[in-house]
């Protein structure tokens, strides 16, 4: 006979929709908050017990992930743990492909509209570029982005991506 409100929402108690956000590096008890604010489970630290009473080991993609509200900690990660319900904007640069060749892509597989895109790789000095152009500067890569990310952010990330790979090489660029 337990005493006092249950820390866990009773099975089929699940409505609506909410997103929650898993970072790089996040483990069970910052996922276990996560799942708390955004209102999937009942108290703050029980989806963190969930894992440890049940000797579970998981690792945690990062990712935007499509849950219900009310929750129990079990359905919580059965949630994160299938594919489907994580929201993936996804854009590829291609090793030698050119701006105008993947642009067109980016857009389609972000859902953003390509001129956006376009907009955003007009001005270099922008992503403190001093170039013409961009192009170059847009490291090949597979790169995943929340939902709500700008064509500004993805192109910034990108050269962004650049900077560091030319850092690690300990190379500079001079244009």
């Amino acid at each position: 006979m337990g005493w006092g409100e249950p820390k866990d929402w009773e099975p089929g108690q699940a409505t609506g929709e909410v997103l929650v956000t898993i970072k790089e590096g996040d483990t069970g008890g910052p996922v276990s908050t996560a799942l708390y604010e955004a209102g999937v489970t009942k108290t703050e630290d029980v989806f963190y017990d969930y894992l440890i009473d049940e000797n579970i080991a998981v690792t945690f993609y990062p990712g935007v992930y499509r849950l219900q509200e009310k929750m129990t900690a079990e359905d919580a990660l059965a949630a994160l743990r299938n594919e489907e319900n994580k929201l993936e904007n996804s854009a590829s640069v291609p090793e030698g492909a050119t701006i105008e060749y993947f642009l067109p892509q980016v857009a389609e597989t972000m859902g953003m509209p390509l001129e956006e895109l376009q907009a955003a790789v007009k001005d270099p000095s922008v992503y403190g570029v001093e170039a013409d152009s961009l192009e170059g500067w847009l490291f090949p890569a597979v790169y995943t982005f929340d939902p709500e990310t700008t064509a500004t952010q993805v192109i910034q990330r990108m050269v962004d991506r650049t900077r560091e790979s030319l850092a690690k090489a300990g190379g500079s660029v001079r244009r």
